[in-house]
C-alpha cells in the first residue's frame, strides 16, 4: 500500500479505503446476515440459516449429523484461528504489520470475510426441528427480546462508539513506527463491565427463544471462545497493568454490572457519579518517553504502593485477543 501526505499531514490511502470499504462495511452486511441466519429467514431473503430449512418426518430426519458438526466446528475454527493469530505480536512483527496504519483495517477486514464463511457454510447438524420466529408466542418475547434489545444496544453502541478501536478508522493517520499507548478512560460501557461486546453477544445469542440441537450447538461455540478467549485476555492485562486492573477487574463484573454499578448509575440520576473505565489507545512516537510511564514489570509493584488510584481495563474488545490488540466477535468484538 502507498502512503501519502494531505496538508502536511500523514495520510495512508488503503489504511482509510480498507477500514471503511472493508472492515466497517462487512461488519454491518455481517450483522444483518446473522440476523437473517439466527431467526431463519422469516421473511425469505433466500439466505443461509441456521436451521434446516425443510424438516423431515422424525422417521426421515437425522438428530444428530456428525458430519455436519465437524465441518461448522472447522469453519468457526477458521474464525478463531484467524482471529486469536493475527492479534499476537508475534504474526505482526512477523509480517512487518506492527506499528503499521494497515494492521487494524486488514485485521478487521479478514476478520469479518471468516464470520462471512461460517455463516454461509453452516450446515444443520439436525432437521428434525425448526424455530419459527414468527409463530413464537408473544409472551415468550415479553421475556427475550427485552434482553435481545439491550445486548444488540451494548454491542453496536460499542462498536460504532470506539469504530477506530474496532475497525481502526483512524489509523491512516499514523504513521509506521508510531506506538499505541494506553490510557485510562471512565467511559461507558467499560465503567459498567468489563466486556460489554462479549457479553452482548453471549446474551445475544443465548436470549433467542430458540434452542434447537442447531442453536444450542452454535451458541456453545461461542459462549466457550467468548470465556476462553476472554479469560486469556485477562491474563495479559493483569501482566500489562498489575495492581491497576486487579482493582478494576474487583470493581467490575466480567459481563454482567455488579450491584455497585446499579447504586452508581442511580445515583447519578441524582446528581452523583460514576467511575471506572478501561484504556483507550492514542498514538505516541516509540522515540519519545512518555510522562509518567512505567516499565510493565515495575506497574505492579508500584500500583500496590500508590493504592491502585485509577481503575484500568483492557484493550478495546475481548474476544480471542489479548492486550496486544483490541477485537470483537463480529470483527470484527468487547
Amino acid at each position: 500500500m502507498q502512503s501519502t501526505k494531505v496538508e502536511g499531514d500523514y495520510f495512508h490511502v488503503g489504511s482509510y479505503l480498507l477500514a471503511r470499504l472493508g472492515s466497517f462495511l462487512l461488519f454491518n452486511g455481517n450483522f444483518a446476515f446473522m440476523l437473517v441466519f439466527l431467526t431463519n429467514d422469516p421473511f425469505g431473503f433466500g439466505w443461509n440459516t441456521i436451521d434446516a430449512r425443510e424438516v423431515k418426518s422424525e422417521k426421515e430426519c437425522v438428530r444428530f449429523d456428525i458430519h455436519n458438526v465437524v465441518v461448522n466446528f472447522a469453519w468457526f475454527m477458521l474464525w478463531v484461528l484467524q482471529h486469536s493469530g493475527m492479534a499476537r505480536m508475534k504474526f505482526k512483527k512477523a509480517t512487518g504489520l506492527w506499528q503499521h496504519p494497515i494492521e487494524r483495517p486488514l485485521f478487521g477486514t479478514i476478520a469479518n470475510v471468516t464470520i462471512y464463511l461460517l455463516l454461509h457454510n453452516w450446515r444443520p447438524i439436525s432437521d428434525c426441528e425448526r424455530w419459527e420466529p414468527l409463530a413464537t408466542p408473544i409472551l415468550v418475547y415479553l421475556v427475550s427480546l427485552p434482553i435481545i434489545a439491550i445486548a444488540a444496544f451494548v454491542i453496536l453502541y460499542f462498536l460504532y462508539a470506539f469504530h477506530d478501536h474496532v475497525f481502526g478508522t483512524a489509523r491512516y493517520r499514523i504513521a509506521p513506527g508510531t506506538r499505541v499507548e494506553a490510557k485510562i478512560s471512565n467511559k461507558w460501557p467499560y465503567n459498567m463491565v468489563r466486556h460489554p461486546t462479549a457479553g452482548g453477544f453471549l446474551f445475544f445469542f443465548w436470549a433467542i427463544p430458540s434452542y434447537t440441537p442447531n442453536h444450542v450447538y452454535f451458541n456453545v461455540l461461542w459462549s466457550a471462545f467468548i470465556l476462553a478467549g476472554t479469560a486469556f485476555e485477562e491474563a495479559g492485562l493483569d501482566i500489562e497493568f498489575g495492581a491497576e486492573y486487579d482493582n478494576y477487574r474487583r470493581q467490575t463484573g466480567r459481563f454482567f454490572p455488579r450491584m455497585r454499578w446499579f447504586n452508581k448509575f442511580f445515583a447519578s440520576l441524582s446528581g452523583g457519579g460514576g467511575a471506572g473505565g478501561k484504556p483507550i489507545l492514542r498514538p505516541i512516537p516509540t522515540n519519545k518517553v512518555v510522562p509518567g510511564k512505567q516499565p510493565a514489570r515495575n506497574r505492579r509493584a508500584a500500583g500496590a504502593a500508590s493504592g491502585a488510584a485509577a481503575t484500568a481495563g483492557q484493550t478495546t474488545s475481548s474476544t480471542g485477543a489479548t492486550a496486544e490488540e483490541p477485537v470483537s466477535p463480529m470483527q470484527h468484538a468487547s
